[in-house]
């Protein structure tokens, strides 16, 4: 995948300081898929999406090197997104929900975005902050998503 752009092995010395706050915050992306799955929804797709994702993402977080486990996890991430997007532009009807979902919407590449950002600038901290949060914020919009599937399995 050349659209996958590898890191150098200075880079990749680099993630090595913040990969275990990564790796937690990926953990954020199975509180919606055991919630569906405890509420017996018929849902799967979005149960295997959202599970599939966070384990995908530790493991790739475990060890940050560029090759396979990346390519995966950048892949397996952009598809639970635009599955999420999807989903939740049928799914999500409750005003309240909606008021929430949408301003995600623009965050999550948002926050994306300055990691990359501050990546490049060199500025570690603030990176996997960035990074981390865009987690909490998927993980945020999933939930909602969820709710708004599950809402609407019960109408």
């Amino acid at each position: 995948m050349k659209w996958i752009i590898p890191f150098s092995k200075y880079e990749e010395s680099r993630l090595q300081h913040v990969k275990w706050g990564l790796v937690l915050s990926s953990t954020t992306f199975a509180f919606p898929s055991v919630y569906m799955f405890f509420q017996k929804t018929r849902f799967w797709y979005l149960i295997i999406s959202y599970g599939t994702t966070c384990i995908v993402s530790m493991n790739y977080w475990r060890n940050p090197v560029s090759g396979f486990r990346r390519n995966v996890d950048i892949c397996v991430a952009r598809g639970c997104f635009l599955t999420t997007c999807l989903s939740g532009v049928i799914y999500v009807r409750d005003p309240f929900l909606f008021i929430i979902g949408w301003p995600l919407v623009i965050l999550i590449p948002l926050f994306y975005g300055l990691s990359i950002h501050f990546f490049q600038l060199k500025n570690d901290h603030t990176w996997a902050f960035m990074h981390m949060s865009m987690h909490v914020f998927v993980s945020l919009g999933m939930t909602i998503v969820a709710a708004g599937a599950i809402q609407s399995n019960v109408l």
